[in-house]
């Protein structure tokens, strides 16, 4: 059984691995719709839910430990299909071999640091060469709120609280 809560490109981690949901699925999907707001691109263009937890790692690292864990128990419950990790808590990303076209899993050892920098995926290269200093420090201030909203574990993510205490936040509000 597949859930289905929001688009899949907005959906936060916890929402495909059967984790209990609170207020941290919105401050992921507010994240993923700022970033596009600000670059216009979607952050997470995953193919499938496999696919999009794999964009998620490559961006912010491994799950914790913990999560899958309970990942496993709960997809095992809802009587969901094959799992999203193997025993040794590798990923299993599902791909299609290009050259026969068969689906294929690999097993997947994600490291504790991204492989994605979300500095350079809001700051280009080209767009950072013709902003002025005050527009860089403002994209410096949005890329650290959203590595604090989009934080893999909804345990330790920003709350709405402190997202609206954010820099960022704070001087939009005072016209800054």
């Amino acid at each position: 059984m597949e859930v289905n809560l929001g688009s899949m490109w907005y959906r936060p981690p916890e929402v495909i691995l059967g984790a209990v949901c609170n207020y941290g699925v919105d401050i992921w999907q507010a994240a993923t719709v700022l970033y596009e707001c600000f670059t216009g691109d979607v952050m997470f263009p995953g193919k499938s839910q496999n696919d999009q937890l794999y964009l998620y790692q490559r961006v912010k690292g491994r799950f914790p430990s913990k999560m899958i864990k309970k990942s496993a128990e709960m997809l095992e419950k809802m009587g969901h299909g094959p799992p999203y990790f193997n025993s040794e808590q590798r990923f299993l990303h599902a791909v299609k071999d290009k050259s026969s076209g068969k689906d294929l899993v690999r097993p997947w050892l994600v490291g504790d640091k991204p492989e994605v920098d979300l500095t350079t995926m809001v700051v280009t290269p080209q767009l950072s060469e013709t902003w002025t200093e005050v527009e860089q420090y403002w994209a410096k201030q949005l890329v650290d709120l959203l590595h604090s909203c989009l934080l893999l574990n909804p345990e330790v993510r920003m709350s709405a609280e402190q997202a609206m205490k954010h820099r960022f936040v704070l001087a939009e509000k005072n016209g800054k």
